[in-house]
């Protein structure tokens, strides 16, 4: 559960967002999260999770800016300066935050699945039945969510088989991923996920498990290191497992946790190659087109084949596509996977072009999520751009 996932991040002494856990009452949720709120002022967002719920289903979001105290806390934080930390001088503002909050969360807290819990005092309900987490959104304008997927074997070994970037369509949506990841120090990721590992361990856990990291900078403190929070917890195997073996099976590459890169095994392989051994990957199994239902496979692979997609078995780059299934051929999966980074993230861009244009008529553009993904490689590419630049003038 959530509240589970919280309590063996504690247990592991792995850094999670601020934030308080098992509430199933109205009273301990007004009570910790006022309490939260006042430790945390600049803290702008908090997230709901409901226990069970999956994925972004059980998420609600509030705004602390719908606080009427809001400025006059702020104010009062700067005016006490290094002595905010003690609770004498916080009182005033917690007092406060409290009387407000219960209203403030009535009227502007929203539930991120709409469909599911249309307003807010069903969200609450069942947040409450089930019980739920509500924890600290990280105080950035940037965040990137790391997935470490890992096995625990019977015999208490512990192999991480990936580390990878999330691509999201919308907030807490996860719609693909770039592997392996490139927001943060590998050995911390690892670090990290073994101390996960070794209190699971603790619990007799075996298998496959998934733990997803916040990376950001705090945009209130110059110069600061960059912060990883522990974020979920799931005891399955997942897709990003899926997608990060099937592409290193079929790119004969391997995964090195300890640098956190994709090698080819030039040993075995190819052992008289002085090229780049090193790939990097853009994989999803989340694209929906409804017109892909109308198109036959082998016609499909004809028209890649026409606009020159396709995958090089010698040098392990290309597009490999997924056929997630035969009866609801709607959805499809693609790897695309390169050299560096940028080419991956612009093949996987144009094959959606591509593949959007040959399959969409003028009349019938068909129900898709293609644009939403567009939209999110390109705001990838122009951050692996700008970081190219940087280091260049560097």
């Amino acid at each position: 559960s959530k509240s589970g996932a919280r309590k063996l991040f504690a247990e592991a002494d792995v850094m999670c967002g601020p934030g308080a856990e098992d509430i199933t009452t109205e009273e301990r949720l007004y009570s910790q999260l006022s309490r939260l709120i006042t430790n945390n002022i600049l803290v702008t967002r908090w997230l709901f999770k409901i226990n069970n719920e999956n994925g972004a289903r059980g998420f609600a979001t509030f705004d602390i800016k719908h606080l009427p105290c809001r400025g006059w806390a702020l104010r009062e934080r700067r005016r006490y300066g290094d002595k905010w930390e003690k609770p004498w001088a916080q009182q005033q503002v917690h007092n406060r935050i409290s009387l407000e909050l219960p209203e403030a969360l009535t009227s502007t807290a929203v539930s991120f699945n709409k469909k599911a819990y249309p307003a807010w005092t069903q969200y609450l309900k069942v947040f409450l039945s089930r019980g739920g987490v509500v924890e600290a959104c990280p105080p950035s304008d940037s965040v990137t969510t790391v997935t470490v997927d890992m096995c625990i074997y019977p015999d208490n070994k512990v192999v991480i088989n990936d580390m990878v970037d999330q691509l999201h369509g919308q907030p807490y949506t996860v719609i693909g991923y770039t592997f392996p990841q490139t927001s943060i120090d590998p050995q911390r990721l690892q670090k990290a996920s073994l101390a996960i590992a070794e209190a699971l361990k603790k619990h007799n856990v075996v298998g496959t498990v998934s733990v997803d990291f916040l990376t950001f900078f705090e945009k209130h403190k110059r110069d600061a290191e960059q912060q990883m929070w522990a974020s979920d917890l799931k005891l399955r195997y997942g897709d990003s497992f899926a997608l990060s073996q099937l592409a290193l099976h079929v790119s004969g590459c391997q995964f090195y946790p300890e640098t956190g890169r994709v090698q080819l095994d030039q040993v075995l392989q190819y052992p008289d190659s002085k090229e780049n051994v090193s790939r990097f990957m853009v994989m999803s199994c989340q694209l929906r087109h409804s017109n892909m239902a109308i198109i036959q496979y082998p016609v499909f692979f004809q028209m890649c084949q026409a606009h020159g997609i396709g995958y090089n078995m010698e040098t392990g780059t290309g597009t490999v596509f997924q056929l997630t299934d035969a009866v609801k051929r709607n959805a499809i999966g693609m790897i695309c996977t390169s050299t560096d980074l940028q080419t991956s993230l612009k093949m996987f861009k144009d094959n959606l072009a591509v593949v959007h244009q040959e399959i969409s008529p003028p009349t019938l553009e068909g129900v898709n999520n293609f644009k939403i993904v567009t939209a999110e490689v390109d705001k990838v590419l122009t951050l692996t751009d700008q970081n190219s630049t940087t280091d260049a003038t560097a």
